[in-house]
């Protein structure tokens, strides 16, 4: 069974990919994840390991607190 908190993360990841008008197959060449991982971390089907979740973060730009900031935000909203 997949968390709230899961849905929250892939969520954030989607919206920050998105925001910077990237698509999947991008972020995966960039960042050696394969793309259809990173589409199931997207979607909230598979829990993400934090080694990943810094990968993409870091590629991002984007810090840990923030980004955990706006899941938080993002759940107290649902």
């Amino acid at each position: 069974m997949i968390s709230e908190t899961t849905k929250a993360i892939g969520l954030e990841l989607a919206n920050i990919r998105k925001s910077r008008a990237l698509l999947i197959t991008e972020v995966s060449e960039a960042t050696k994840i394969n793309k259809d991982t990173i589409s199931k971390y997207e979607n909230g089907n598979s829990s993400i390991k934090i080694y990943i979740l810094d990968i993409l973060l870091n590629y991002y730009d984007v810090s840990i607190d923030i980004f955990f900031k706006k899941v938080y935000d993002r759940m107290q909203k649902q």
